[in-house]
C-alpha cells in the first residue's frame, strides 16, 4: 500500500498517526487529528437537580381539589328594646323613659355561638398553558338559631313585662303588657335564624415561580347569600275570675342579602422541606340584592265561648309595614385567607389556617324593625293617621371569621 492510499485510509478512520507517522509533519498531523466529539444535547439541558426539600413535589399535577372543615363566628345581630320591664303602678308599665324601666330582651347585639360548615374547591391547570387554572370554590356555614325568652306568671310580686314601642298619635313612649300582676301571665320568645354559604368562579394565573415559591393573580366572578329571619311570639293570658282571653302575638322580619360582583386577587405560596405557607387576599366589587318580607298575625281565644279569631297583624308588624320589598346597594367584599400546610406526600397536603370576609353592606332583621306605631290600626281597627311603622331598609356591615382544617390532593 503507497503513502498516499495510506494517507486516505488514515483520514477516514482517525488513524493516520498510527498508520503513517512519519508521512506528515507534525504541522499537517494536528491539523487532520479526529475533532473531539461534542456532549450529548440532553447533557447540556439538564439543570443540576434541585433540592428535594424546597421544590414543589406536586409541579406535573394537572388537576386539585380541596375539602375544608369550617368553624366559623359571624358578627352578632343588633337587636333594638324588645321586652321591658317596669314598676306596675307607672302609667304605662314598662314604658322606656320610666325610671323603673329596664330592658330584659334586646336593646344590645344578639350573642351567636360559632357555626360549623365547609368549604370545597376543585381546580385544572389548561393543558394549551400549564401557567393557567380554572377554579372554583363553594362554602357554607350550616344554619344557627339564636334564642333568648322570659315569662311571668302574673301572680303577687311576679315582674312586669311589657313590649315597648313609641305611640305617634300620642307622641309618647308606650308599651304593650305581656305580665301584669293580678292581671295576665306570659313569655315572649325571641328567635333568629341565620345561614351563610356562596361561591366563586376564578380564573388563576402564575406570574413568578421559582423553587421555593410561587405568585399567582387570579380574577373572577363571587357570590354571598346570607339569609335570616327574626322571629318575635309573645303569649299571654288572662288572669280574670272565670275564665279569660288567651292571646298569641307574632312578629316575623326575613331579610334576605345576595352579592353578585367581580373579584380580583392575589396568591402565594412559600415551600420549605415539607411544610407550606400560602396566602391569598382577593378583593369583589359587585350589588347587594337585599329582601325583607315582613309579617305578622295575632291570635285570640275566648276561652269562655271557645271562639278563635285571627288578626293579620302583630305589634311590631303591622298593614304599613308587611309585605315584601327590594333593595339594591353597591358593595365591596375582601376576603383574607392564610395556611400553614404539611406535604404528606408528593400528590398530598394536609393544612389549617385562618379567613377573614367582610361584607360592606348588609340588611340584618333587627335594624328594620320600626318602633313608631300608629296604634289606631290595632286589631280590629283601621289606619288613621301617619302610616307607621313603615318599611326601613337599614344597612350596615358584616363580617365572618374563623379557623379552617383541610386536606388538598393533586394530581
Amino acid at each position: 500500500m503507497n503513502s498516499t492510499c495510506a494517507r486516505v485510509i488514515g483520514l477516514v478512520l482517525g488513524l493516520t498517526p498510527v498508520l503513517a507517522p512519519t508521512a506528515l509533519a507534525p504541522t499537517a498531523l494536528a491539523q487532520q487529528a479526529a475533532p473531539p466529539i461534542p456532549e450529548h444535547p440532553a447533557a447540556v439541558a439538564v439543570a443540576p437537580a434541585a433540592d428535594i426539600n424546597c421544590c414543589d413535589p406536586s409541579c406535573c399535577a394537572r388537576f386539585y381539589g380541596r375539602a375544608e372543615y369550617l368553624h366559623w363566628w359571624i358578627r352578632d345581630a343588633a337587636l333594638p328594646p324588645l321586652v321591658t320591664t317596669g314598676n306596675a303602678n307607672d302609667a304605662r308599665p314598662g314604658a322606656l323613659g320610666f325610671p323603673a324601666t329596664r330592658v330584659v330582651l334586646g336593646g344590645s347585639d344578639l350573642d351567636q355561638d360559632g357555626f360549623n360548615g365547609g368549604r370545597f374547591t376543585l381546580g385544572s391547570w389548561l393543558r394549551r398553558d400549564p401557567t393557567v387554572a380554572v377554579e372554583a370554590t363553594a362554602f357554607f356555614l350550616s344554619e344557627q338559631d339564636a334564642g333568648l325568652s322570659v315569662a311571668s306568671s302574673g301572680a303577687a310580686g311576679s315582674p312586669v313585662l311589657s313590649r315597648p314601642f313609641f305611640d305617634v298619635v300620642n307622641n309618647v313612649e308606650n308599651a304593650d303588657p305581656v305580665a301584669l300582676p293580678f292581671v295576665q301571665g306570659g313569655a315572649v320568645d325571641v328567635n333568629l335564624e341565620s345561614r351563610l354559604w356562596g361561591f366563586e368562579v376564578n380564573l388563576r394565573k402564575t406570574r413568578c415561580e421559582q423553587e421555593c415559591r410561587r405568585i399567582q393573580v387570579l380574577a373572577g366572578f363571587r357570590f354571598l347569600d346570607l339569609d335570616e329571619t327574626l322571629r318575635i311570639a309573645a303569649a299571654t293570658q288572662d288572669l280574670a275570675a272565670g275564665a279569660g282571653n288567651r292571646a298569641l302575638v307574632v312578629d316575623e322580619f326575613a331579610v334576605r342579602n345576595r352579592f353578585y360582583g367581580g373579584q380580583v386577587g392575589i396568591a402565594g405560596e412559600w415551600r420549605r422541606g415539607q411544610w407550606v405557607v400560602d396566602a391569598q387576599a382577593k378583593v369583589a366589587l359587585g350589588c347587594t340584592d337585599q329582601r325583607q318580607n315582613v309579617s305578622g298575625f295575632r291570635t285570640i281565644e275566648d276561652q269562655t265561648s271557645g271562639a278563635v279569631r285571627t288578626f293579620p297583624a302583630g305589634l311590631l308588624a303591622q298593614p304599613s309595614n308587611s309585605g315584601a320589598f327590594e333593595e339594591n346597594e353597591f358593595a365591596v367584599v375582601p376576603e383574607l385567607t392564610i395556611n400553614l400546610g404539611y406535604q404528606i406526600c408528593p400528590r398530598a397536603r394536609a393544612f389549617v389556617g385562618y379567613t377573614l370576609l367582610y361584607w360592606s353592606e348588609v340588611a340584618r332583621p333587627g335594624q328594620q324593625i320600626d318602633r313608631v306605631i300608629n296604634t289606631t290600626q290595632f286589631p280590629p281597627g283601621n289606619l288613621t293617621g301617619p302610616a307607621r311603622p313603615t318599611t326601613l331598609f337599614d344597612s350596615t356591615d358584616f363580617w365572618a371569621q374563623g379557623v379552617n382544617v383541610g386536606f388538598e390532593i393533586r394530581y
